[in-house]
């Protein structure tokens, strides 16, 4: 069984409503008939299908993938919604489709590598947004004052994604709040025209050591209701290791047997790391002589720190006789 890789969002109009984009297949949300027409075309029987979006489309998306379901049964979505500008999603999604990190002894992408590489990529990207404006930016959101600020112009605003998101305002030819990008990593750049001094400062503020020109595949006045903007996504400066746990496992049996990927899940059977099976939604139980579990004590050993039972008024009136 195999997987593939799609996603599925708002596409900037030369893509059309279906198609791959840098390598990576491509949907529109707002053509339900095309996202069909897609999954159908990638997905062969018994094969899954890993779907990436923004989390602003997630919710429709997951309705979407519903009704299909009912008309492609053959089919297994997983709906993978992601923190981050649409720069963000490509990048995961490029990385998860590439076979040189996910491949497994036959050479096919092995799925359970690929959800290790997009949960360690999850964890470990940063992505941020510059912007002129802010004045019909809705996530993250900004404050008053930064509404009114862009009235008047100036060196623009971050919009910093993730856990912490927020929006800070610029101050020259500098770009700020940028202490939680990994140190050393690759920068990747989708710019639509914005000052020439962006990305060098954003080169230097992350202290990236190499730099990827990267096209979004949305507009960026649909996604951040500006015509010009750049897009930050910095990757980790260790990337090849990102997912090598996996890939390791699926292609050498001796290495499965030790790693967390290649558990199989006992409703479906299919590998993979987390405690909620992503395919049928099964809870995994641990082994009892898994890490973290505890033995049940043996009562009958006083060391074992478990009182005894109370004795009966019985029991201790027969003592006493």
């Amino acid at each position: 069984m195999g997987q593939q890789v799609l996603i599925i969002g708002r596409l900037r109009p030369d893509l059309g409503v279906s198609g791959t984009h840098e390598g990576v297949p491509v949907a529109d949300v707002r053509h339900p008939d095309a996202v069909q027409d897609a999954i159908g075309r990638l997905a062969g029987d018994g094969d899954t299908l890993l779907v990436l979006c923004g989390l602003d489309d997630a919710a429709e998306i997951r309705r979407q993938l519903a009704l299909v379901s009912l008309a492609l049964p053959h089919v297994t979505t997983v709906l993978e919604p992601m923190a981050g500008s649409p720069l963000a999603v490509a990048a995961v999604a490029t990385l998860v489709n590439d076979p040189s990190r996910s491949a497994g002894a036959a050479g096919e992408p092995d799925p359970a590598a690929q959800l290790r590489t997009l949960d360690t990529l999850r964890e470990q990207i940063w992505s941020a947004v510059w912007l002129p404006s802010v004045s019909r930016l809705s996530t993250p959101a900004p404050s008053l004052g930064q509404h009114v600020r862009s009235w008047f112009g100036g060196p623009g605003f971050l919009a910093v994604h993730g856990d912490d998101a927020r929006v800070v305002p610029c101050r020259g030819t500098t770009l700020p709040d940028t202490q939680d990008a990994p140190p050393g990593g690759v920068l990747m750049v989708a710019d639509s025209g914005a000052p020439a001094w962006v990305v060098p400062a954003a080169m230097q503020a992350v202290g990236a050591t190499s730099r990827i020109d990267y096209p979004s595949w949305r507009d960026p006045r649909d996604a951040f209701g500006v015509s010009a903007c750049v897009e930050l996504v910095v990757l980790p400066g260790d990337l090849d290791e990102a997912g090598a746990t996996g890939s390791r496992a699926a292609a050498d049996p001796a290495v499965a047997a030790d790693s967390e990927a290649s558990r199989e899940c006992p409703g479906c059977g299919r590998r993979h790391h987390r405690p909620v099976c992503p395919y049928c939604r099964m809870v995994r139980v641990a082994p009892p002589d898994a890490p973290g579990t505890r033995p049940e004590p043996d009562r009958s050993d006083p060391a074992a720190g478990i009182p005894a039972p109370e004795n009966s008024d019985d029991d201790l009136q027969g003592a006493q006789a």
